[in-house]
């Protein structure tokens, strides 16, 4: 998911970096019978785009989760119904690209224990959400039963699939992976433009998170002389974080593909879901719910496909080599590096790791804050932030001090404009009442009619027609109402029972129609119906202010829920649809004094959690420490047994990790509050941290962390597991996973202002492995998703002796923190004790059946080719042949036949060449079994990276057009402020209607007038010098050694080397190329090379300041040094 809001961002601060994707359809032809047949796209043909991808990697979840949870349709029915979806969702994907060498479609595997917290609380929030959409379904069938209508059986008894399923370990992705394989060889088989294809299938019994499997590929290949630096990437997904690891990767050809979620659907604006009108939201309307009959099913709406958009990293990187550039630098400006301290503060912002600080939010311009200080801060640090995956903790803590100075202003700040907001989000809602009041009084005036002063109007009675019959043969029939006088009709209402049987015994659109009369009816069976249920007394129905009283009671709802950004605004709870009822009785109008402020739908960010929220992420595992008895099984606990007992003193001390600081809040139990979720998704509580009041730090320790700000040895470990957070996240970007079991072990993080000596913290990760499946999904899972587990495990997520029950709270707390959308809230879950996990799970692993183990291991990625591919012959003489037999070595891939892609391959043994290809998924006809089945299949390993991988540009890199005029270049200069970007006069850029950065997209600006004393600026022929505009960096001291000295002298490559940066393309005037142009890798040299590192086994090096020697990547940091990846070797 990355961070919230990050793309809308980028794009309204960077706009030329988004492109409409251009896509060829499939056409309508007339067959050789004369039927109407479609035509396939021609994948072999040119891409419409105007530009060739060499490789495209799907991140599989990005396709999964709108495929089997889709928004605005109905979901399909089975699982294999899901898989075709699949099917047809990945080949519009992939014909959008067309790539020509490599397609890698990568499914989340077993994530690092650090993403475990995330996955925990969203899918604890998503059981719940289902739970209680079902309780809503289940009422509205009583509620339909007790008004004489029959609900058939198959209504009745329909479970809504769990999308928890979609989980590494569960029979839902092992059906995935093998359909997957299904529909891969299938398209080798018969799309010739797929001939020359190498696909690469990481699924989820592959441990690591898919677009990191992906970047982790990226990495290994371009360790090696025989990869392309020109290699065009195409990575597909819908998490923000994807275009980070895109720019972490240093290849300058990658675009990031993704559906515009900002795009209007072609059937218009959207319309109000309880009265299907345009103009406002659900949480605006004052018009009652539409009654939805629960036999009456979904049907899709016929739509155009949303479209795609490319974000063009290169086109990025062009802006950044702007806005990056800072003045008076003691030292050469390097864009990689650059590039990589933006990327870090970034991390500040959000992750998927770590809470964020609570001075940054991205709505508020957090990221130029953080900016500016960087900026300002950068000469006085001497040297880069990062240094190719590590973090300099001496300039980090110079940052955090900066940020520090500012916390109390942005919080006073943040509060004056929620209270703006508040206000004006209050008037828009009191003018669109008044606006749907005066389209209501205007409704009744064409149905009213003044004869001789007295006003008439239409009352149904189906009965006029046989009060005689037509009043003559010639003339139409008697309509069905009469003329009564207003004050009649007013006087005498219909009986609202007999008017909502009419209604029910018509068609759906009496029942929108006559739906107020449907109600007030309902109330009778509702509070019947519930007072039986709840074992009370008979509701007098005639009584509307008691029901008015108990609507507005059950509005108090516990906030335990996740839903979409749309659904939060738009979609009225259940509590409130009750509470609507109320409305018919006494309450025509609304206090607008009460009416709690909408959020406008338009200012917030479609990345906000989709359907469940997310893309289904995984975790792993470790094995005990050495010291631990792996076979000590802990006493047996309860739910809301709290650690702290008496009871457990002995066993919190051997659970107890040394390194690891104490965790005060899964020490007591877990309070429930109930909290209020309003019709536009907001809560209305009580913020009793303040933050914007004197004293908020001591509050904030207090409420969160139950700890007293006097206490500041907590407090230093809480901001030590912080900082340890921003390196493992850092280097997991870049050099891979640091140490799977590594998490950070609190909801909350501290304030700027109480990090302290940074620079002297040791920060140090230790080897370890991933969980299994198995133990993952009883890491994640609620107990309401047992179903996927296998059976004997579902027992130590209910039964009442089970050692990890109070793993599986039935209830839990979310905290608001300062937010008001439910879904941002903070789930308080117990965190998991892994050593009782897998304790717990060993004991059961021998009741296990062979498949279930096999579900619960650790599998292979897999390449399929084509018969044609020039690799085909090659597998099967050396894989499948006669002399093939019990091949154990990985064989090395020939990189000339795969053209330069490298890697080592066993047999698959799923695969015989030449073979039938059963369907995985028999009950669809269109996907029959696949004869003959002209693939190949192999299990493929990646290569073992032959040196760290480095912030560089690669040598042979070719740049591509600038796509950024001076226009734009100024205009990031000036912070986007003013200026005459997308002008078509006189000065106005390329052209382009689209305006920059605060102004509106579409909008035609113009810019500083050329009147009433307007200059034009001087030339910009002095940039780099000590007057003008000073926006580059001065030219280099002639004090300072040339950049190739940086180092030391034993030197190595220098431009003979491949991976040796080549010159900056962005430099222009602005210093000397980047610190490794001449070479020079420190007192060490390169050669011989070390054996490459396993990354299962080799420990990472220390953060903070690194020994003497070594690299010498860039400027040395203080009192010499630099960065050395390599282990020393005697």
């Amino acid at each position: 998911m990355g961070v919230p809001a990050l793309f809308r961002w980028l794009s309204k601060k960077y706009p030329k970096i988004v492109e409409r994707v251009k896509e060829d359809t499939p056409k309508k032809i007339r067959g050789p019978d004369g039927e109407i047949v479609e035509e396939p796209i021609r994948y072999e043909n040119p891409n419409p785009n105007g530009f060739e991808v060499d490789n495209l990697y799907l991140d599989m979840n990005g396709i999964v989760h709108p495929c089997t949870h889709p928004e605005g349709r109905p979901a399909p029915e089975t699982e294999e119904e899901m898989m075709v979806e699949i099917f047809k969702y990945t080949e519009r994907v992939v014909n959008m690209c067309r790539p020509r060498k490599v397609l890698m479609m990568a499914i989340d595997g077993v994530a690092p224990r650090a993403k475990m917290n995330q996955q925990r609380s969203r899918r604890f929030r998503a059981a719940q959400e289902a739970a209680d959409k079902e309780e809503e379904r289940r009422e509205a069938i009583k509620l339909f039963e007790a008004m004489g209508h029959a609900v058939s059986e198959e209504t009745a008894n329909h479970k809504s699939w769990d999308t928890n399923a979609i989980t590494p370990g569960t029979p839902f992705m092992d059906l995935l992976s093998i359909s997957l394989k299904y529909w891969v060889s299938h398209k080798l088989t018969t799309d010739p433009g797929w001939k020359d294809l190498k696909i690469i299938l990481s699924d989820s019994s592959v441990p690591g998170e898919g677009e990191h499997k992906i970047m982790d590929w990226i990495r290994r290949q371009r360790s090696y002389p025989t990869w392309d630096a020109n290699t065009s990437h195409v990575i597909y997904g819908l998490d923000a974080d994807l275009i980070m690891l895109s720019l972490a990767t240093h290849e300058p050809h990658f675009r990031v593909l993704r559906e515009d979620v900002f795009a209007q659907s072609s059937k218009g604006p959207h319309a109000c879901k309880n009265c299907g009108k345009v103009g406002h939201i659900a949480a605006n309307c004052k018009s009652d719910k539409k009654f939805k009959d629960p036999n009456v099913a979904e049907v899709a709406k016929t739509e155009d496909p949303k479209p795609f958009i490319f974000l063009d990293v290169a086109c990025l990187r062009e802006y950044l080599a702007v806005e990056l550039v800072v003045p008076g630098m003691p030292f050469p400006f390097d864009l990689e590096l650059a590039i990589d301290d933006w990327i870090f503060m970034i991390f500040f912002v959000g992750n998927d790791f770590l809470p964020h600080l609570p001075s940054l939010e991205i709505r508020e311009g957090a990221i130029d804050v953080l900016l500016k200080i960087w900026r300002a801060e950068l000469p006085r640090m001497g040297g880069y932030l990062t240094n190719h995956g590590k973090v300099n903790l001496d300039r980090a803590q110079v940052i955090l001090e900066g940020l520090a100075k500012s916390e109390d202003e942005i919080f006073q700040k943040r509060k004056d404009d929620e209270e703006r907001q508040e206000h004006s989000q209050k008037r828009r809602r009191i003018e669109e009442h008044k606006r749907q009041d005066e389209d209501k009084a205007r409704e009744e005036d064409r149905n009213t009619l003044t004869l001789n002063g007295t006003e008439y109007v239409a009352v149904d009675n189906p009965a006029a027609t046989a009060r005689g019959g037509p009043l003559h043969p010639s003339l139409p029939s008697r309509p069905a109402f009469d003329l009564v006088p207003k004050e009649d009709a007013v006087k005498q209402p219909e009986d609202q029972d007999q008017k909502a049987k009419k209604a029910m015994a018509g068609s759906n659109s009496d029942i929108v129609k006559n739906r107020k009369a449907i109600r007030m009816a309902n109330m009778s069976a509702a509070q019947a119906l519930k007072a039986e249920l709840e074992g009370g007394n008979d509701v007098n129905v005639d009584d509307k202010k008691a029901i008015a009283q108990e609507g507005k009671e059950e509005d108090e709802a516990v906030v335990t829920v996740e839903r979409t950004e749309d659904e939060e605004k738009e979609q009225l709870t259940k509590e409130e649809a009750r509470g609507t009822l109320e409305e018919q009785g006494e309450k025509e109008g609304v206090d607008e004094e009460v009416v709690p402020p909408a959020i406008q739908t338009d200012e917030d960010e479609g990345e906000a959690p989709v359907g469940d929220a997310t893309v289904a992420e995984n975790d792993e595992s470790t094995i005990p420490e050495d010291d631990e008895d792996p076979t000590h099984v802990p006493r047996k606990r309860k739910r809301g047994d709290s650690d702290g007992d008496e009871d457990s003193n002995e066993e919190d001390d051997d659970d107890d990790d040394d390194d690891a600081p104490p965790n005060p809040e899964a020490d007591q139990p877990i309070p429930k509050k109930k909290l209020k979720v309003n019709a536009d998704g907001t809560v209305d509580y009580e913020d009793d941290v303040k933050l914007w009041e004197p004293g908020y730090r001591e509050r904030y320790y207090e409420k969160k962390f139950g700890v007293k700000l006097s206490e500041r040895e907590f407090i230093d470990k809480v901001t030590k597991s912080y900082m340890e957070g921003l390196c493992w996240v850092l280097e997991y970007y870049y050099q891979g996973v640091p140490a799977w079991d590594w998490f950070y072990p609190y909801h909350y993080a501290p304030f700027a202002q109480d990090f302290r000596d940074v620079g002297s913290m040791d920060i140090k990760f230790e080897t370890s492995i991933p969980f299994k499946p198995f133990a993952q999904l009883l890491g994640v899972f609620p107990a309401a998703s047992r179903i996927h587990l296998p059976e004997p495990l579902q027992t130590l997520m209910i039964d009442e002796d089970s050692p990890i029950l109070d793993f599986y709270p039935p209830d839990f707390e979310i905290d608001m923190n300062g937010k008001k959308m439910a879904w941002q809230g903070v789930a308080l879950l117990p965190f998991i004790d892994q050593n009782r996990l897998l304790t717990a799970l060993k004991s059961k692993e021998e009741l296990l059946s062979d498949d279930e183990k096999r579900r619960n291991s650790w599998g292979d990625n897999v390449m399929f080719i084509a018969n044609e591919n020039p690799l085909y012959d090659l597998f099967c003489d050396k894989l499948y042949g006669l002399r093939a037999k019990d091949v154990s070595k990985p064989i090395p891939i020939d990189t000339k036949a795969s053209y330069g892609i490298t890697g080592s391959v066993l047999p698959d043994p799923n695969c015989v060449p030449a073979s039938t290809f059963d369907t995985p998924i028999p009950s669809i006809s269109e996907c029959p079994d696949l004869n003959p089945n002209d693939s190949i299949s192999v299990r493929y390993y990646f290569p073992r990276q032959a040196h760290p991988h480095r912030s560089i540009l690669l040598r042979g890199y070719k740049p591509e057009p600038a796509r950024l005029t001076e226009s734009d270049k100024d205009w990031v200069r000036r912070g986007g402020q003013g200026g005459r970007r997308g002008h078509r006069h006189n000065g106005g850029g390329n052209g382009n209607v689209t305006g920059g950065p605060g102004m509106a997209r579409g909008r035609y600006e113009s810019g500083p007038p050329r009147t009433n004393g307007y200059q034009p600026p001087p030339p910009r022929s002095n940039y780099g010098g000590s007057s003008g505009y000073g926006y580059g960096a001065p030219a280099p001291l002639p004090s300072r050694p040339p950049v190739s000295s940086y180092g030391g002298g034993a030197g190595g490559y220098g431009y003979s080397n491949p991976y040796a940066a080549a010159p900056n393309p962005y430099a222009g005037g602005y210093g000397a190329p980047a610190p490794y142009a001449a070479g020079g890798y420190g007192q060490r040299p390169y050669v011989p090379p070390l054996p490459p590192p396993n990354p299962y086994s080799a420990p990472p090096p220390a953060y903070g300041r690194p020994p003497g020697g070594g690299y010498g990547y860039g400027a040395p940091p203080p009192r010499g040094g630099g960065y050395n990846p390599y282990p020393s070797r005697r």
